[in-house]
Order: structure tokens, then C-alpha cells, then sequence
């Protein structure tokens, strides 16, 4: 029961990571819609949950490059799927006390807001940069 929890979780993390990113995107002057935009928007998404460079160029290929013939909200979900196994993977590796349940949850809980708080602060940093290089950009074609 314990796993089926975490799994939950870790979905739930993704998706909320998944949509602080669209907002961010949105805040930023991106527009989620457009197929370019959308690139930036999924590659942001997927570093600032720190992919390691092999599972983020097979994860880039597959739902950053590649123009889907899904409709965007199932590209989305996908995408937070594929993401959501990787965690599992990853945050699994990373738990320690699984023996006493009390633990166990302190523990998780704790992991999962340092995460989900890094992995947010990296997106927001990410925005930033941009609209620095896009004001730049405005600047000096002017």
C-alpha cells in the first residue's frame, strides 16, 4: 500500500511541477500553444527536474523535437508520465528508512519538498535568463 502512495505522489509531484512550468512559461511571454514555445517550455521542464543528459536526450527526443500528431493535453500527459517513472526511480534509489513506516514518511515528505522546491527554484532561474536574453535581444534590434 506503502508503494502504491508513492507512486501517487510522485505523479502528483510531477503534475504540479508540470503546471508551476506552463505557468511559468505563460509569466514569461511563452505561449504553451505554439510548437516552438512548446520546445523551450518541455526542455526547461526537464532540467529543472535534473535529468541526467542520457535519459534528457531521450526524453527531448521524444516529446521536445518531435512534432506529435496528439492533441497537446495528451503529448502533456505523456510527458508527465514518462517523467513521473523517472522519479520513481529516482526518489526510490534515494529513500532510506522504508523499515519504520513513521520514518519512512518523515523522510519522504521531506524529500519531496526539497525536490519539488529545487526543481521550482531551477525553473523560475531558467525563465529568468530568458526574458534577460529576450530583453536583449529587443534592445538591440532596436
Amino acid at each position: 500500500m506503502s508503494t502504491a502512495c508513492a507512486g501517487a505522489d510522485i505523479a502528483n509531484i510531477a503534475a504540479q511541477l508540470f503546471r508551476l512550468n506552463q505557468r511559468l512559461a505563460i509569466l514569461s511571454g511563452l505561449n504553451p500553444e505554439d510548437p516552438d514555445d512548446q520546445k523551450r517550455i518541455n526542455s526547461i521542464y526537464l532540467r529543472s527536474l535534473g535529468f541526467d543528459d542520457e535519459t534528457y536526450f531521450s526524453m527531448k527526443e521524444k516529446f521536445v523535437n518531435s512534432v506529435r500528431a496528439e492533441p497537446q493535453r495528451e503529448t502533456n500527459l505523456l510527458l508527465i508520465l514518462e517523467v513521473t517513472k523517472y522519479l520513481g526511480i529516482v526518489l526510490s534509489k534515494i529513500q532510506i528508512t522504508k523499515i519504520i513506516p513513521f520514518l519512512g514518511a518523515i523522510a519522504g515528505s521531506t524529500l519531496n519538498y526539497f525536490f519539488a522546491k529545487k526543481a521550482a527554484k531551477q525553473m523560475i532561474h531558467s525563465y529568468e535568463f530568458s526574458l534577460l536574453l529576450l530583453r536583449k535581444e529587443v534592445m538591440h534590434s532596436n
